[in-house]
């Protein structure tokens, strides 16, 4: 999931979490990123062993990348908002091995479109 300064989310439903995988979704969510015309300067992500390797995060997305701290959710706040929107349509204990690809899209488009609050009057990649 990346957050530009649109606001807009990409998700992708991982089948693990192991490093190439991510890479993997990444280099997805780039292309689309790329055809909407978005610019992203810097990505944040947590400490997982996933991001690891920062070198290689930085090929793929050709921003910088920041890492968060442990046990520090204040610092990656736009993420921690989505987390918990997105728990408004998907409860804790969700399978989403279950949930189908139209399901994440339209999840994806309601939370493009979920009104909040910005300072930006860009409008999102439809």
């Amino acid at each position: 999931m990346i957050f530009p300064a649109t606001k807009r989310p990409f998700i992708r439903r991982l089948k693990n979490l192991r490093r190439t995988t991510i890479h993997k979704a990444l280099r997805s969510i780039m292309k689309e990123v790329h055809a909407c015309g978005i610019r992203i300067d810097y990505l944040v992500t947590d400490n997982g062993s996933e991001f690891i390797n920062e070198k290689k995060l930085k090929e793929i997305t050709g921003s910088t990348i920041y890492v968060t701290h442990a046990f520090a959710g204040w610092e990656i706040g736009v993420i921690e908002n989505f987390n918990r929107l997105t728990r408004r349509f998907y409860p804790k204990d969700t399978d989403f091995y279950k949930v189908t690809d139209e399901e994440i899209a339209h999840l994806q488009h309601l939370l493009t479109n979920y009104p909040r609050p910005s300072f930006l009057n860009k409008k999102a990649c439809a």
